[in-house]
């Protein structure tokens, strides 16, 4: 019952941008004590739970999508590189971009790889 105290907190301090930058750089138990005046009790692990995202493996992803993306048709035509013959992208890595956040009183780093295409010029970020 309290992680799912502590996934209502999160969303609505998500939902929330005064809540949000009322709490952010605060200490754990000042949001905790928030939250239990907002009728909402959990601990600090518990709480970390409810933010922490778990990756899905490629067999997972598959199965949410009904089925193997890369057997689509569609899924296939826009991975083609025009400036190829409608062959695949010639991808080439060209640098790397990092977000630093905080939530609650958690800070977060995000990275992604961005690639261009050598024949074409298109860019694709990949998360990392």
């Amino acid at each position: 019952m309290a992680i799912e105290n502590a996934k209502q907190f999160v969303e609505k301090v998500k939902a929330d941008v005064a809540l949000n930058e009322r709490l952010n750089g605060k200490k754990p138990e000042e949001c905790l004590a928030l939250a239990k005046e907002m009728g909402l009790e959990f601990t600090e692990e518990e709480l970390k739970s409810a933010l922490s995202v778990e990756e899905l493996s490629l067999e997972d992803l598959d199965k949410v999508a009904g089925g193997s993306l890369r057997k689509k048709k569609y899924y296939a035509w826009a991975q083609r590189c025009p400036a190829n013959g409608d062959n695949d992208h010639v991808w080439v890595k060209t640098g790397h971009r990092e977000d630093y956040s905080t939530f609650l009183w958690i800070e977060y780093s995000d990275g992604w790889d961005i690639y261009t295409c050598s024949l074409c010029g298109k860019t694709k970020e990949v998360h990392t």
